[in-house]
């Protein structure tokens, strides 16, 4: 029984220490800004953290899967739904990059939303 229980104390830690390791971590919540296409101005959500999702209301999206990559400094995210954001974060606390689509490739600042307190 002893051994079970360490086993299992054992086990939790390994999987906090991985997702503490995961590239979302530092990133963590909801990121938001807006793609401006023509007179459009079309909002984009990123969900980061145990799982990677977009929003593009507009667009009637919702929950879109997502994988994020880092590297050098740089975030990469890439939706199921074929877009795709790579940026940097800002000594502001933004992240600042480039939104593709299709055809489309246009700047694109998504700023961290603040966490509504629970009740």
């Amino acid at each position: 029984m002893r051994q079970t229980w360490m086993t299992a104390v054992s086990l939790a830690a390994l999987a906090a220490t991985a997702a503490a390791q995961t590239p979302a971590a530092p990133l963590g919540g909801d990121w938001q800004g807006v793609v401006k296409v023509r007179q459009d101005a079309l909002p984009i959500v990123i969900h980061l953290g145990g799982q990677v999702t977009g929003d593009s209301p507009a667009e009637r999206i919702f929950g879109d899967p997502g994988k994020l990559e880092q590297a050098d400094g740089r975030y990469k995210v890439t939706f199921q739904s074929g877009g795709e954001f790579d940026g940097a974060l800002t000594k502001d606390g933004k992240l600042q990059g480039t939104y593709t689509k299709d055809d489309l490739s246009v700047p694109l600042v998504l700023e961290r939303q603040a966490v509504a307190p629970k009740p």
